[in-house]
């Protein structure tokens, strides 16, 4: 069986304030989500995510994914390694702010498949869960993607596993603006 995981130490973060073109991606699970004047579409990649995020003129992509990702470099926030531990924030044309976190955590053995069937368990229950083939005597990597938003809020955790390297890489993000005013009557 071929892996399509690469190495965890050859992982990249990347934000655009701008769409991307479907066909740079081999997308392996989606999801459309539509609230408060917001559309947000989760796609889980073989080698990680890739996140659009969309309010009238304003738009944001999150990818991050292995650092041969071809990717375009026009209206390019962030071009990071994604190691470690890290905290971005920058303001996004439209007045909207952006924040992501990223964690990048090797763990012993047993603490690794606790995390592994915890993350599991809950993206069974809710948001975007995504189980890789493997072999049969390996643990297959998983993500995990989650969407939660209120008025004026939108934020994703991302969970990543990596079986090989007992490794699990969780990101973050948040996009904030002003939320749209209710109408008298609503």
């Amino acid at each position: 069986m071929t892996h399509i995981r690469p190495p965890v130490s050859e992982l990249a973060f990347h934000l655009f304030t701008r769409p991307l073109h479907p066909e740079l991606f081999t997308v392996n699970a989606r999801r459309v989500i539509e609230f408060d004047g917001a559309w947000v579409e989760v796609c889980v990649l073989p080698t990680g995510h890739w996140i659009t995020w969309r309010r009238g003129n304003a738009w944001a992509s999150e990818v991050a994914s292995d650092l041969a990702q071809p990717l375009p470099t026009s209206r390019a926030l962030f071009q990071l390694k994604l190691h470690q531990q890290r905290t971005l924030k920058t303001n996004l044309p439209g007045g909207i702010r952006y924040e992501s976190q990223w964690t990048v955590e090797s763990l012993p053995a047993e603490i690794f498949a606790q995390t592994h069937d915890e993350i599991k368990r809950d993206g069974k229950a809710r948001g975007l869960l995504h189980v890789f083939e493997a072999d049969f005597w390996e643990t297959p990597a998983l993500a995990h993607l989650t969407v939660d938003g209120r008025p004026g809020l939108v934020i994703f955790t991302c969970f990543h596993t990596f079986p090989r390297e007992q490794t699990v890489v969780k990101t973050l993000s948040l996009l904030e603006w002003r939320p749209q005013p209710k109408s008298p009557g609503r």
